[in-house]
């Protein structure tokens, strides 16, 4: 079993996300700003899974968000036997 995405993602309004914070007991707030956001990116996603027997399988896959600015990359794998 072959398995592919290909989309594209879009960010709008303000790309830098900031928190404005304040420590319990304190009085003085302060401010934490993000890794700001692509505003454009593209996503892909690809999988195999193989039928290693009539009980058990394995599955790679791969999920990745890329941008000119930025990257998320993610590898999984799964066994699984059902018994």
């Amino acid at each position: 079993d072959i398995r592919g995405l290909l989309g594209w993602q879009h960010a709008f309004g303000d790309t830098a996300p900031v928190a404005s914070l304040l420590f319990s007991g304190g009085t003085t707030p302060f401010s934490v700003t993000g890794v700001p956001v692509a505003e454009d990116m593209l996503a892909l996603n690809a999988g195999l899974s193989l039928g290693l027997s009539e009980t058990a399988n394995l599955a790679v896959n791969y999920s990745g968000q890329l941008a000119p600015t930025a990257a998320q990359n993610a590898f999984t794998a799964q066994f699984s036997l059902r018994f």
